[in-house]
């Protein structure tokens, strides 16, 4: 088995990473990526020597549009879609989706993500909690993981693991952080994600932001579990002690902004943290869960 890294050079390279994965048998991806950076993923498939229609199947974590988005065009030249079974309908009819994602990113929606075009439900298949699809003579085992999604899967080949967006982004040397942007963070649901794959003693982590990671799998998703709680902790402080929206914010994005740099010298490798993960984002979900959970609100 081959595992090729393929950068969707996202605005910036090393964002957003699909894994074309080959073996004497065939090929398989994971993760379709945006649409809106589907030329430069065919021109890599290209370059080691494949057309799109050698792919066989795409396993996505969920269905968040850096993850899916693209999904549509693959299932056109032929790929079968692997997918959390509540993420099947948004694919068969995309367009909730689109609307709610219309509401953050605005006039934005075509230059970040490109179009999402329903897909025939016969090339979908929803996979059941722990199903192991054979597959290219591999064997593809699926993990309910909510947390950051409740429509998130991992999934298990061997000793690898590809974890989404529930283990946490980390690109190149940089902290390994847990992307939590609205409405589905739950952190007690991630934290048991979290226990369940690192039960599975994978070897290998490769999540898609950004890249297979230097360190050990379990340690990878230790270190996502411990920042997780940090943050989610210093959302709950500002949310007490700020007196309006904005405050909050503006606290959030000071707690945040050391946390990087405490972590991160190198300025470019700053810059790609703030363009996957900005501090707003990873603000808004976990405000939405305190929030709620404190019964407040800020005007």
């Amino acid at each position: 088995m081959k595992i090729h890294t393929l950068d969707h050079h996202f605005h910036l390279p090393e964002l957003i990473a699909s894994y074309l994965i080959e073996t004497d048998e065939g090929l398989i991806l994971m993760e379709a990526g945006p649409d809106s950076t589907f030329p430069n993923i065919k021109k890599q498939v290209e370059l080691y020597g494949f057309k799109l229609s050698d792919i066989n199947a795409v396993f996505l974590t969920h269905i968040h549009l850096d993850h899916a988005g693209a999904a549509w065009r693959f299932a056109n030249e032929g790929a079968k879609i692997y997918v959390h079974p509540r993420g099947k309908k948004h694919l068969i009819d995309p367009s909730r989706l689109l609307k709610s994602a219309k509401k953050i990113y605005k006039d934005q929606m075509d230059s970040l993500w490109g179009e999402m075009r329903p897909i025939d439900s016969d090339l979908i298949y929803a996979l059941k909690d722990e199903e192991v699809i054979d597959i290219i003579g591999l064997q593809v085992e699926a993990h309910d993981s909510p947390g950051h999604a409740y429509h998130h899967y991992a999934y298990r080949i061997g000793e690898h693991l590809f974890s989404g967006d529930v283990g946490g982004y980390q690109i190149k040397t940089g902290p390994v952080i847990a992307p939590t942007p609205p409405p589905d963070i739950d952190i007690e649901a991630w934290q048991s994600s979290l226990d369940r794959l690192i039960a599975l003693e994978c070897k290998h982590i490769y999540p898609t932001h950004y890249g297979k990671s230097i360190l050990n799998a379990n340690d990878f998703l230790e270190h996502c579990r411990q920042n997780l709680l940090f943050l989610s902790s210093k959302t709950e402080e500002v949310i007490i002690q700020s007196t309006s929206k904005q405050e909050a914010i503006d606290q959030f994005e000071i707690v945040f902004m050391k946390f990087l740099k405490d972590h991160i010298q190198d300025e470019s490798l700053l810059k790609q943290y703030l363009q996957i993960g900005p501090s707003l984002g990873n603000f808004a979900g976990l405000a939405f869960l305190h929030l709620k959970k404190l019964g407040l609100s800020l005007i």
